[in-house]
């Protein structure tokens, strides 16, 4: 299934802004009695230091203490980020093509993310009746079938096929190359909250037993959804109800916004009057002359678009707002090149136009505002891109080290147990809620059941039995402490239930092994060369640090970050 356009918008501006330096300031203070360590014009303060101690503190569940040693590596962690990107400066890596391109990036992820949470997320508001409904979501399990197709062109003309008779079985075989779906009308066994895409989640919960869903639309693309099968836990009291309301009402506080945020998406671009025919002449364009390949200009800052659609030709418009064919180009330049890699079809291009309208209105939106240039937003705009700086230099870094065929090799030789093949194991599951579930389980395939009958009757992964609950080859040391239990465990042979985590146990079949043996040199010279390249990668880059603090005489106080008080 492709992710459709939200994935974009969602890459775009809904995740959460990395901002490994939030509480630092780059702006000189006054008060030197605040800073700890200091680069050109990057500090790390009292306040910027406690924030970060207590964040490792809780990340680590309470194991370290404030003890001088413990303290300086936090500082160092904090600094040394700031020592890297006044590197990356110096080489001119915030202002080349690349840095731009990034700056322009971070810049409106930022404007986005606070548009949307001043004008949209903040106004969500959860209700009793939003926390019992979801709390007996939770006691409910459903059983459905769908039908997907990656537009909403594809999927009206499935509906309109059911609605002239045919059957969801022939569709679904038609529809599904996957082919347990291709088999069972779409059969996506049980399910139930938070296991599903939300819209699609919502959709279900909505339905009768037996009743058919209009086309829905899902970070995936589309569904339409039958409703096989429904059952609620028969007896769910008002303390149970109490005892962890707090809990869901975070849940659906968390789940709101996110329908928020895609609803805000729809009406959005359906305000913006979207020119569906240019998007699809220009992908056409893109088809003819550039082979379908959607891609950066190599000699402009903007997006390769070869096409004879006029430049102020208009995609969507609102008000005094238009978006371009030139306002295309120029968006489509601040694009992860990931999300290009993957325009390969007409919808996904489409889906990928609409993102960047989208982006571009809720930015200009938020431009207009005083808060665009308040501190805290500028800050974390400069901050983000001082961390996308310091990771630059990793690159440099790789770029510049070369290995020999002799380095290589003294690697594999002092290290040889690390690159000789373990035991691995490729395994098929069953998921059961229960330990009487899984015994139950058991004696079923010990009474003549074949897997897939069993699988079908007790998983509670829909998505294992898609793949007869096949995991795929791996080494034994990923089963964690499951593998104990299954190593000595011939082909054939099935062992279980084993307790996995809080209503979830493990039965396993194994389906084929690869015993342990030595590796030979030729085999993994791949895995020698990215295992050499990190080591010296960390120490010339521990080189680095220490020689840049010095040319530009960083400040680090080592006795004031001793008589610093934590208190945790």
């Amino acid at each position: 299934m492709d992710t459709g356009y939200k994935s974009y918008f969602l890459f775009l501006i809904v995740l959460p802004v990395v901002l490994l330096f939030a509480s630092c300031d780059t702006q000189p203070k006054e008060d030197d009695e605040e800073v700890l360590a200091r680069i050109e014009n990057l500090e790390v303060t009292k306040d910027h230091f406690v924030s970060a101690f207590k964040k490792y503190y809780y990340k680590t569940g309470q194991a370290i203490q404030p003890s001088q040693n413990v303290k300086t590596s936090v500082l160092d962690a904090e600094f040394n980020p700031y020592v890297l990107a006044t590197y990356a400066k110096e080489l001119g890596l915030d202002s080349d093509r690349e840095g731009l391109r990034q700056y322009g990036i971070i810049q409106r992820k930022v404007f986005a993310e606070e548009y949307l949470e001043r004008e949209v997320l903040q106004k969500v508001e959860v209700t009793e009746e939003d926390i019992r409904e979801l709390y007996l979501r939770f006691n409910t399990k459903i059983k459905a079938s769908h039908l997907y197709a990656p537009d909403e062109a594809g999927a009206n003309e499935l509906y309109q096929r059911l609605q002239n008779g045919e059957s969801f079985d022939k569709l679904a075989a038609e529809t599904f190359q996957n082919p347990y779906l291709a088999r069972n009308g779409g059969d996506l066994g049980e399910f139930t909250i938070d296991e599903m895409d939300l819209a699609f989640e919502n959709a279900a919960f909505g339905l009768e037993e037996g009743e058919i869903s209009e086309p829905v639309k899902t970070k995936q693309g589309y569904s339409i959804i039958k409703v096989t099968d429904r059952f609620t836990t028969p007896i769910v009291t008002e303390f149970q109800y109490a005892s962890r309301k707090d809990q869901f009402a975070i849940f659906a506080e968390r789940r709101k916004k996110e329908m928020a945020t895609r609803n805000h998406l729809e009406e959005v671009l359906a305000e913006l009057n979207v020119n569906e025919t240019l998007i699809n002449d220009l992908w056409k364009d893109i088809q003819q002359n550039q082979g379908g390949v959607v891609e950066l200009s190599p000699e402009q800052n903007q997006l390769r678009l070869q096409t004879n659609e006029a430049e102020d030709a208009i995609i969507a418009k609102v008000d005094d707002y238009q978006f371009t064919v030139a306002d295309l180009k120029k968006e489509g330049f601040y694009s992860p090149q990931e999300n290009l890699n993957r325009l390969d079809r007409d919808y996904r291009f489409r889906n990928y136009v609409k993102g960047l309208i989208y982006r571009d209105f809720v930015t200009k939106q938020f431009g207009q505002m005083a808060a665009s240039e308040s501190n805290a937003v500028q800050s974390s705009i400069q901050q983000t891109f001082l961390n996308y700086l310091s990771n630059r230099i990793d690159e440099v870094l790789r770029e510049e080290i070369e290995l020999s065929d002799t380095e290589l090799r003294e690697e594999f030789q002092q290290n040889k147990p690390m690159y000789d093949f373990p035991l691995r194991m490729n395994l098929a599951r069953i998921v059961v809620e229960s330990e009487k579930r899984g015994e139950e389980a058991m004696q079923a395939l010990e009474n003549g059941q074949s897997w897939e009958e069993v699988l079908r009757s007790y998983s509670i992964d829909t998505r294992d039995i898609m793949v007869d609950g096949e995991m795929g080859m791996q080494p034994i040391q990923e089963l964690g402490t499951h593998a104990l239990h299954v190593k000595d465990l011939e082909e054939g042979e099935v062992a279980g239930p084993f307790a996995y985590q809080t209503g979830k146990l493990m039965i396993y079949k194994v389906l084929e092994v690869k015993e342990p043996r030595e590796a030979a040199f030729e085999e993994v010279s791949d895995l020698v060369g990215r295992v050499l390249l990190q080591k010296k990668v960390k120490q010339r880059k521990e080189e680095l640090i220490e020689e840049v603090k010095d040319r530009y005489n960083a400040v680090l106080n080592y006795d004031k970050l001793r008589a610093l008080n934590i208190k945790l």
